[in-house]
């Protein structure tokens, strides 16, 4: 399980290194939205 995961990361990794300037705000964004989400979620 754990080296599926990082086989997963590393290729992951492997593709946001050739352009990773226009997907840092994208993948921030998504992760900005499900940990909202998370939050309010927990608050009600």
């Amino acid at each position: 399980m754990f080296r599926w995961f990082y086989t997963q990361v590393k290729k992951f990794l492997d593709r946001f290194d050739l352009s990773w300037r226009k997907n840092v705000a994208k993948i921030f964004g998504i992760f900005m939205q499900i940990f909202i989400q998370f939050l309010s979620k927990d608050m009600t």
